[in-house]
């Protein structure tokens, strides 16, 4: 995903990962993003959470940046 970033569970207190003056949205593969979400939403950062993941992304045709 363009500008993804990833913040592994136990690095969660790495919110400068995140953009203040746009949305973010967190995804995974896993019931760990709600709270994830929930957390930084908290801290005022403009979050919301994607179900599916990254094969939801991809089955919605959005932009995926090659490696």
């Amino acid at each position: 995903m363009p500008g993804a970033v990833n913040v592994p569970p136990n690095e969660r207190h790495l919110s400068e990962q995140l953009c203040n003056d746009t949305l973010n949205v967190a995804y995974g593969h896993s019931q760990s993003c709600q709270p994830a979400a929930r957390a930084f939403a908290g801290k005022g950062y403009q979050i919301i959470e994607m179900t599916g993941g990254f094969e939801a992304w991809k089955s919605n045709n959005f932009e995926i940046d090659a490696l």
